[in-house]
């Protein structure tokens, strides 16, 4: 009668993990493995990294927003060309349109002098950039912006025609798109973010 081989100590021997080499191999058995993971765990090798997400948004956030940069200045100057071309202008409409723009580049010269250094044209914030929330930030959320728009209105005002009208509908539009794209990377960067939206409005004061 034949024997059956004896297995060596390190495989038979219940409750214990088989010892790898290659006598593993020569029995038919198979290596195990370095871990049972647990229920719900990725391989660490195949996550993503939180930097290298940010990197990837960051990556198409720049270009997204200076063609919300160039289509905003387009407008402005829009308004600003039938300002000059207008030939239907009234006075009433010239002393309010005026006071709007100068009331406007008032809002947007000040809270471009609360930003500072911080100030740029694309919405990201900068790379040092901290959450203002006092001052006239603490008013409106986008003070530049509405500072825009009550220049906007001013022109619209001044120049009374339906292409000023027509402008001013969109830079209120792409203001309004601007402003929410901006606001998802500032709630990136700054947690406290949702807590200030709730109590300060966008464009207009409380």
């Amino acid at each position: 009668m034949a024997r059956r081989p004896v297995l060596p100590a390190a495989v038979r021997r219940p409750g214990r993990t088989p010892a790898a080499g290659p006598h593993l191999a020569r029995h038919g058995l198979q290596e195990p493995t370095a871990g049972r993971r647990g229920r719900g765990t990725r391989d660490p090798r195949h996550r993503r990294p939180r930097d290298a997400r940010r990197s990837a948004a960051g990556a198409v956030n720049v270009p997204i927003g200076w063609a919300l940069v160039a289509i905003q200045f387009a407008l402005l100057g829009r308004l600003g060309e039938q300002v000059i071309r207008s030939r239907h202008r009234r006075a009433w409409s010239t002393i309010l349109g005026v006071a709007l723009g100068t009331l406007g580049g008032s809002v947007a010269g000040l809270a471009s002098y609360d930003l500072r250094e911080h100030l740029t044209a694309h919405p990201a914030p900068t790379e040092h950039a901290v959450l203002r929330t006092t001052g006239i930030y603490g008013v409106v959320r986008h003070p530049i912006y509405t500072g825009l728009l009550l220049i906007g209105l001013g022109a619209a005002l001044i120049a009374r025609t339906r292409r000023a009208a027509f402008a001013l509908g969109a830079l209120a539009a792409l203001l309004n798109v601007k402003s929410r794209f901006e606001e998802r990377m500032l709630l990136d960067r700054f947690p406290d973010y949702a807590v200030y939206a709730r109590h300060v409005l966008r464009f207009i004061p409380r």
